[in-house]
């Protein structure tokens, strides 16, 4: 069964299976939120390649790349936003929590997210779905101003 279905699933597979995604593609692994951001950035890119090298192949999309390169884009979300690993049992899936300012909560299925991304191309891109993550965040931010120093 796949990882990103398993209840039982430890979350720090993600890590592993992020690195090894890396280290695979001969990929330089982020360490910073920085550079997190840019891979975020940097998917709709990786997403093309891969799709037209699967095209070429005349290859379906395999199951462990969409386990590979989502463990990596989560693991970049929750460098960038601070989220964690969490199974969500309405949809039977871990996805990436988030806390927002509010202290308001929101999942992102990175895993899910890919499959639509790879399925519709730019119609479900990665980076816009990041733009709207930041926005919401940014806009939140706002809203709760850090109080004064005294």
């Amino acid at each position: 069964m796949q990882p990103t279905l398993e209840y039982t699933t430890n979350p720090e597979l993600f890590s592993a299976v992020a690195l090894a995604f890396f280290a695979d593609n001969d990929l330089t692994a982020y360490t910073d939120p920085s550079e997190a951001l840019q891979f975020i950035l940097a998917v709709d890119e990786i997403v093309e390649l891969y799709t037209a090298r699967l095209a070429a192949d005349e290859m379906a999309l395999p199951e462990e790349l969409v386990v590979q390169l989502g463990s990596a884009l989560g693991e970049a979300f929750i460098v960038v936003f601070g989220g964690v690993w969490e199974y969500v049992e309405s949809i039977g899936r871990w996805q990436v929590g988030l806390v927002l300012p509010s202290n308001d909560s929101i999942s992102i299925n990175v895993f899910h997210k890919l499959e639509k991304r790879f399925e519709n191309g730019d119609d479900d891109s990665i980076s816009y779905l990041f733009e709207m993550i930041r926005k919401v965040y940014l806009e939140e931010m706002d809203l709760f101003p850090e109080e004064p120093a005294q």
